[in-house]
C-alpha cells in the first residue's frame, strides 16, 4: 500500500496507525504516573474526571486499564447529527449524560474503547500536558523513541495512509469518526521504533512493571488474561504479551514473548481480515502456538472485542 499520494512504498520507517495497540502506550503512561505517586491504581476516576453519573463512582483507573469498568460504549451512543470526529472529552461528555453501566464494577472483563479515552484524559489531568506530550515525555522519550507520534499529525510524512479493499482494487478509508480519539488508539508508530518499544532493553519494563502486569490480571478467557493495555498467557516459562489494533484503514497484531525477547509483529495500511491469514501462517512458521486459542489469533482477539467469545 501507499503511504501518501505519490505511491512511497513502505519501509521500516513507515508510521502506521497502532489502533487499539495504542492502549499499551496509554496503560505504561498511567502505570508511570502511578509510580511517580501522582496517581493510585485504586484511586476513583471521578477524583480525575468531573462530571461523571452517579452509577460511575465506584470505577477505580484499575478497572479502566483492565476492562472491568462496565462503562458503556461510547460508539453506540454516538449523537446521529455527529460529523465531527470525537476527541476523548467528546467520550466523557457522551457518557456524562447515561447514567448506566453494564455490570458493577470489578465483576467481569468486557473490552471498552471507552475506558481508554477516559484514562487519556486522566493522563492529562495528572501529567498537566496534552496527551501526546505526556506520552512523549513518560514513554517515548526514556525508550528512545523519536519520531513516533499521537493522532493528529498533520506534518507527518512518513505516515502511512490506511486502504479498505473493494472488488475493483482499494480505496483510501485513512479517517472515520472515532480516528481521532487518543487514548484508545491514537499512537502512529514504524516498525523500527517499535522494536524500541517492546524490547526487553527498555527500561520501562522494570520488575516492578512486571509485578503489576500479575497483580492486576483479569481473566479473560482460554488461558488468557488482561492487564495493563495487553493480554497475556504463559506457556511453559515463557510469558508472552500481545494485541491486536483494528480501525478505519489499519490492522495490526503483536506477540511479545517476554522471557526471551522475541518479537513476531505485523502492521498492515488495509482494513479487512486478511491479515488474520497471513499472521497465521507467521506464527505457524515459528512454531508458536497458545494452549487452548484453536482459531487464527487475530480472529480470536477480534470476537473479545466484539464480547462474542
Amino acid at each position: 500500500m501507499q503511504t501518501s499520494k505519490k505511491l512511497n512504498p513502505i519501509t521500516m520507517t513507515t508510521h502506521f496507525r497502532m489502533a487499539s495497540v495504542s492502549k499499551q502506550f496509554t496503560a505504561m503512561a498511567i502505570y508511570r504516573l502511578h509510580r511517580q505517586g501522582k496517581l493510585n491504581l485504586e484511586d476513583s476516576i471521578s477524583k480525575y474526571l468531573e462530571g461523571l453519573p452517579p452509577r460511575t463512582q465506584a470505577i477505580t483507573i484499575s478497572h479502566l486499564l483492565n476492562h472491568t469498568s462496565g462503562l458503556v460504549d461510547y460508539e453506540s451512543h454516538i449523537p446521529t447529527h455527529q460529523t465531527a470526529q470525537l476527541t476523548d472529552r467528546d467520550v466523557l461528555h457522551i457518557i456524562a449524560d447515561i447514567d448506566s453501566v453494564y455490570f458493577p464494577a470489578g465483576t467481569r472483563f468486557q473490552y471498552s474503547n471507552t475506558g481508554y479515552c477516559l484514562l487519556a484524559l486522566i493522563v492529562e489531568k495528572v501529567a498537566g500536558l496534552s496527551y501526546p506530550d505526556a506520552v512523549k515525555e513518560l514513554i517515548f522519550k526514556p525508550s528512545d523513541i523519536k519520531r513516533a507520534t499521537v493522532y493528529p499529525t498533520p506534518h507527518d510524512k512518513e505516515r502511512a495512509y490506511g486502504y479498505h479493499p473493494t472488488s475493483v482494487g482499494f480505496r483510501l478509508a485513512d479517517q472515520s469518526i472515532t480516528s481521532a480519539t487518543k487514548g484508545d488508539g491514537g499512537v502512529y508508530i514504524s516498525m523500527e521504533e517499535y522494536l524500541k518499544w517492546v524490547n526487553n532493553q527498555n527500561p520501562l519494563w522494570d520488575e516492578s512493571y512486571k509485578a503489576h502486569l500479575e497483580k492486576y490480571a483479569v481473566y479473560v478467557k482460554d488461558d488468557v488474561y488482561y492487564s495493563l493495555g495487553w493480554f497475556f498467557t504463559r506457556k511453559g516459562r515463557d510469558l508472552f504479551l500481545f494485541h491486536s489494533g483494528e480501525s478505519t484503514g489499519f490492522h495490526n497484531i503483536v506477540v511479545w514473548n517476554m522471557t526471551d525477547n522475541n518479537v513476531l509483529a505485523l502492521f498492515s495500511n488495509r482494513d479487512d481480515m486478511k491479515i488474520a491469514e497471513v499472521y497465521d501462517k507467521l506464527m505457524k512458521h515459528q512454531q508458536l502456538t497458545f494452549n487452548l486459542i484453536n482459531i487464527p489469533l487475530f480472529l480470536w482477539l477480534n470476537k473479545v472485542y466484539m464480547n462474542d467469545l
